[in-house]
C-alpha cells in the first residue's frame, strides 16, 4: 500500500476512534485532491471550495461506513462527487424552470493553473474529464478509479486512453 495511503487510514481508524486530533493533518493531505476532483466536475471555485467542505463534514458523519485498510480518497473522492452530481442536477432543474436560461460552465474563476488544464479538457465527455483528472492530477490508480466511479477497471482503462487520444489530437491542432 502506498505510503500515504497507509497515513490516510491511520487517520481514519483514529477518527472510528473518535479521536479528532489529526483532523487538520488528514486535510492538509487530502483538500488539494479533493478541490481539483470538485473544481472538474462543477467548474466554479466557490462551488468547488463549498462542496469540499460538505464532503469533510460528511466524511466525518459516515465513518462507520469507511472500511479500514482500503483508500481513503476513494471514500473521499466518492462523497465529493456525490455532492457535485448533486449541485449539477440542481444545476439543471434551475435552468430548465429560467426563462433565461444561462450555463455556468461558460466562465470560471478558478486558480490560474488549473485554467490552462481546463481549457484541455472541454473536448472530453464529462466521464473521461473525470477519469483523466483522478489519475493525472490526483495521481489515483486506475483501480482505484473503478471503485470510485463505480465502473469496471477495463471500462476505465479505455475511456482513460480514448481521452488521451483525445488530448493528443487537441494539443496537435493547436500547434
Amino acid at each position: 500500500m502506498d505510503p500515504l495511503i497507509k497515513e490516510l487510514d491511520a487517520h481514519m481508524r483514529r477518527f472510528q476512534g473518535g479521536d479528532l486530533s489529526s483532523f487538520p493533518s488528514f486535510y492538509e493531505l487530502t483538500h488539494r485532491k479533493i478541490f481539483y476532483i470538485c473544481l472538474g466536475l462543477v467548474g466554479q471555485k466557490e462551488d468547488a471550495e463549498d462542496i469540499c467542505q460538505q464532503t469533510y463534514v460528511q466524511c466525518i458523519e459516515k465513518l462507520s461506513s469507511y472500511s479500514p485498510n482500503s483508500n481513503p480518497l476513494s471514500f473521499l473522492a466518492t462523497i465529493a462527487r456525490n455532492y457535485c452530481y448533486s449541485l449539477l442536477r440542481k444545476r439543471e432543474e434551475s435552468l430548465s424552470y429560467e426563462d433565461e436560461a444561462h450555463s455556468s460552465s461558460g466562465t470560471y474563476d478558478t486558480y490560474t493553473d488549473y485554467q490552462g488544464i481546463d481549457k484541455m479538457l472541454e473536448v472530453l465527455k464529462p466521464e473521461e474529464k473525470e477519469i483523466v483528472i483522478l489519475h493525472v492530477i490526483d495521481e489515483m490508480k486506475f483501480a482505484d478509479i473503478a471503485k470510485t466511479v463505480g465502473k469496471k477497471l477495463s471500462s476505465v482503462l479505455v475511456s482513460y486512453h480514448r481521452a488521451m487520444k483525445k488530448l493528443r489530437k487537441e494539443e496537435s491542432n493547436r500547434l
